[in-house]
């Protein structure tokens, strides 16, 4: 119907929800005395502090906090907005939603519109049900397990994102639904239109993966081709439409949604595969944008969620400027109970592919390595201009340049981090930074300056690790000589820190890992580092070594790992006579 829900209507709806039923429907609740109990759905705990009050008509969770009552309950477990939340719980007490008279022609367009955009998502979800179908029935149904398969796709997971196929046929969805005329096609952009005023299926010869908004509606699809072509785009999604807005959307929030109650961190990747390769390895707390920069509407839209958003980038000259361009609409949507953090991926190497290499844990520990802003507003303003931030006046140019920067948020604390970044990697006071810049946050305090050690710690006691994580962040340049082969060993095997150093050679170095100058020449740095290498990857190797024995002992032998077993042998008798020649 069309027009405003009255608020007497939304009160009295309220009023006369029963809170217990309610939340009853949704979880299990235990009695005690006049109240109930249960452990809260909205955070993890094993001890109920999650109460209901019938007389008063709310609920409270005593452990985060969360309170409301029954429409307040249903808008934050099912995810939905006030409107539909409404139209939820006045389904559920058998009541319909009114709406505010207008008038008779109004009216009838308003119907007409609805009546419109149902046939939409009607159709929307049975292209989505053929393309599935497609993927078990069709010929073409093999190749394209094959290749899913080839990615590691599995049933279960290719079931819970509905993943499916368009065939290779400009009319395969016009003859499965015949009856569908061409404007209810190009309203749902399912088709293209030629010059001469014909229509061919827009997604042919495509994986589909079909992309939901939080009611779990198909909004629009994402096809990737399953085979190289000079003449079609590797990915393709649906058009802007009255469905469908990619600066809106994000695909797999949905599916996040559904499997994951409690998320404490979002991680945006690029692509459609990053998500589904990452739900594979248990990793569900996964977004992609669809084929567009960040906006500030995907930010608002996962801060519904949670309070941690982790971008993460290629390594590469592309990723970094993708980064920066998140940057610059994150510190808009920034607060103090809002974090963003940057993450970059090793050379080479994609969310996918990083998982099936190193394992959802080793993902994990390398997320935990991510850039602040301060941080990477740092890099990134040295990695554009090349100036370097070790030289006086480089710094202060930087810190001119990062004038702008600061202006783009209005929350003080997100601006004072960032001066904190700031005064750190220029070696200044915050109050110096602030009254460099003319800017004020009534934050900064007058700190005393650590000063850089001319000489490096004992470098004996330090961890292998840590020793090559400050010869990196001294000397940039040994980035580019490291045994890269040995990284799944490192990750899998490798001493109690060395994840971090993997990262930083990513580009996600800590700021604070210069804080020591080493007294060696580049030279020497070099020698060191080579050696470091050397010794940190034979411990590794033994590690890993005594770690198969030991499943041998377990009677897990095997012929792969007595391949593997027999190999690493050779190399700890390598690393034995290098160290008996030093």
């Amino acid at each position: 119907m069309a027009g405003r829900i009255p608020k007497t209507f939304i009160d009295d709806l309220v009023a006369r929800a029963d809170v217990v039923e309610v939340v009853g429907r949704r979880i299990t609740l235990k009695k005690a005395g006049r109240e109930y109990k249960a452990c809260c759905p909205f955070h993890n705990e094993k001890t109920p502090s999650f109460q209901i009050n019938p007389q008063k008509g709310f609920y409270h969770c005593f452990g985060c906090g969360a309170h409301g009552d029954a429409l307040r309950f249903i808008m934050d477990y099912e995810h939905l907005d006030f409107v539909s939340a409404i139209e939820v719980l006045a389904s559920e007490m058998g009541v319909s939603v009114p709406r505010e008279q207008v008038s008779a022609q109004q009216q009838a367009k308003e119907i007409q519109q609805r009546s419109e955009q149902l046939q939409g998502f009607a159709l929307l979800a049975q292209a989505a049900q053929w393309f599935v179908h497609n993927l078990k029935h069709h010929a073409q149904g093999v190749q394209a397990i094959e290749y899913l398969k080839s990615r590691g796709v599995t049933g279960v997971v290719a079931r819970d994102f509905a993943i499916g196929l368009a065939p290779n046929e400009s009319m395969g969805l016009q003859k499965q639904f015949p009856d569908v005329t061409k404007a209810q096609w190009l309203a749902v952009g399912l088709v293209a239109e030629r010059e001469d005023g014909s229509v061919v299926d827009k997604f042919r010869n495509r994986i589909q993966f079909p992309i939901r908004d939080l009611r779990g509606r198909v909004v629009g699809f994402g096809g990737r081709i399953m085979q190289a072509s000079e003449h079609a785009p590797k990915y393709l999604n649906s058009p802007e439409n009255e469905f469908f807005h990619k600066g809106n959307m994000l695909y797999g929030l949905y599916e996040m949604l559904q499997s994951v109650r409690n998320i404490n961190r979002v991680l945006v990747v690029e692509g459609y595969m990053d998500v589904v390769a990452l739900a594979q390895f248990g990793v569900r707390q996964v977004v992609a944008t669809l084929g567009t920069a960040t906006t500030p509407a995907h930010l608002q839209l996962l801060f519904k969620h949670t309070s941690e958003i982790v971008f993460a980038f290629d390594g590469d000259k592309a990723g970094r400027k993708a980064a920066w361009k998140a940057l610059s609409v994150a510190l808009t949507q920034l607060s103090g109970s809002r974090s963003v953090k940057f993450f970059f991926l090793p050379q080479d190497e994609d969310p996918d592919s990083y998982v099936r290499r190193y394992g959802a844990d080793a993902l994990m520990q390398a997320l935990d390595q991510s850039l602040t802003p301060g941080e990477w507003l740092v890099r990134g303003l040295a990695d554009l201009s090349g100036l370097s931030w070790s030289v006086a006046e480089d710094a202060r140019r930087l810190l001119f340049q990062s004038a702008q920067w600061l202006k783009q948020t209005e929350e003080m604390s997100v601006r004072y981090a960032l001066i904190q970044s700031l005064a750190q990697a220029a070696d200044m006071q915050e109050w110096q930074v602030e009254k460099l810049l003319g800017v004020r946050t009534g934050l900064a305090v007058h700190r005393d300056l650590k000063k850089k050690q001319l000489v490096a710690p004992a470098l004996a006691t330090q961890k292998l690790s840590d020793k090559l994580l400050a010869l990196l962040a001294q000397f940039p340049q040994l980035a580019e000589d490291w045994p890269s082969q040995d990284a799944a060993l490192l990750h899998q095997y490798g001493e109690k820190g060395v994840m971090a150093l993997l990262t930083a050679l990513a580009g996600n170095l800590p700021t604070n890992a210069s804080a020591s100058l080493l007294p060696f020449t580049i030279e020497q740095a070099k020698h060191e580092w080579q050696d470091g290498w050397q010794l940190l990857v034979c411990k590794a190797i033994e590690t890993a070594r005594l770690s198969m024995l030991k499943q041998m002992e377990q009677g897990q032998s095997n012929e792969s790992l007595l391949v593997a077993l027999s190999k690493l042998n050779q190399r700890v008798k390598l690393c034995q006579t290098r160290a008996q020649r030093q």
